[in-house]
């Protein structure tokens, strides 16, 4: 899936990204996960796949390599984020407790012990429900044969499965210390790019979990409520119109890349944002100071608008 979008992207971007790699014209950063990195790396096999025999590493292997950043997990600041900020887990302990979580934990109540029956395993949190559902659904997409007692409970794992995506980032707390990072980086990389048009920098990657992608888009204001699917692509882009910068952001979740990107709107904008307005809305969920925020044993009182 990561090699097709990989081709999707460099048809995407063909005319804007040099069709050899350069240096510093594309960055890639991954979460120190095997499986992110394999996916960055297959994408980029396809995204720079020399056509030319005289390009290629070897005759017969039509790949370059091509740089992949990234930091140990509990080093991480930016993608993700749990290990190095210990105010995430106080502040999922305290989501736990809103009425709107304890009514799905009390409505499913007796799924939780059937589950730990069936698979001997101690099945007790919205998240095991999530992480077996996946399992089970990666399954059934191969065609394997799921066991009756799972078949009885898949709508209802699956319902629990997708509220498990919105418990990511539910709070507005949750919002700033998960997304505000990636939201910061974004924003500074556009600022950058704004003031100095010779950047070499054209293009930022991120190769991380469908829960990174689920607590970025709740930061903005854009998520539906879906799972993403593998391989679903999150853009954002910085266009320059008449000697404007505008922002346009699109979500590429059809797996197979049979139909064209969905366009997102960031709330209190219009499709089209202009830069400036862009950078104000988003940035409510950027902290002023990650770090403090990540050890502060309170947080202040959030306010949070829409904008004109």
């Amino acid at each position: 899936m990561h090699y097709k979008l990989g081709r999707w992207l460099r048809l995407r971007y063909g005319g804007f990204i040099s069709r050899r790699w350069q240096p510093g014209e594309v960055t890639v950063r991954s979460t120190d996960v095997d499986r992110t990195l394999m996916s960055a790396a297959c994408n980029l096999a396809a995204f720079y796949r020399p056509d030319q025999v005289d390009e290629r590493f070897e005759d017969d292997l039509p790949w370059l390599p091509t740089p992949i950043n990234t930091v140990p997990l509990d080093s991480d600041k930016l993608m993700s984020v749990d290990l190095s900020c210990p105010r995430v887990k106080e502040e999922l302990a305290l989501e736990a407790k809103l009425p709107e979580v304890m009514a799905v934990m009390k409505a499913n109540a007796q799924l939780f012990p059937y589950l730990s029956k069936h698979t001997h395993d101690n099945i007790t949190t919205i998240i095991s429900v999530d992480y077996l559902h996946d399992t089970l659904y990666i399954e059934s997409l191969y065609n394997l044969t799921i066991p009756a007692w799972a078949q009885k409970v898949m709508p209802q794992m699956k319902e629990l499965a997708s509220f498990s995506f919105k418990m990511a980032a539910m709070t507005p707390q949750l919002k700033r210390l998960r997304a505000g990072p990636l939201i910061k980086e974004m924003s500074d990389n556009m600022r950058t790019r704004a003031n100095n048009a010779s950047s070499p920098a054209r293009m930022h990657m991120y190769s991380g979990h469908d829960t990174t992608l689920a607590v970025l888009m709740q930061g903005l204001g854009v998520y539906n409520g879906v799972p993403p699917p593998y391989a679903t692509t999150f853009i954002i882009e910085l266009h320059n119109i008449n000697g404007q910068r505008f922002v346009k952001m699109y979500l590429m979740n059809d797996s197979s890349l049979a139909t064209p990107p969905h366009s997102l709107t960031l709330p209190g904008c219009r499709k089209v944002c202009p830069l400036d307005t862009w950078l104000s809305l988003a940035g409510v969920v950027v902290p002023d100071d990650w770090t403090k925020e990540c050890h502060a044993t309170t947080h202040p009182a959030l306010v949070f608008g829409t904008g004109e």
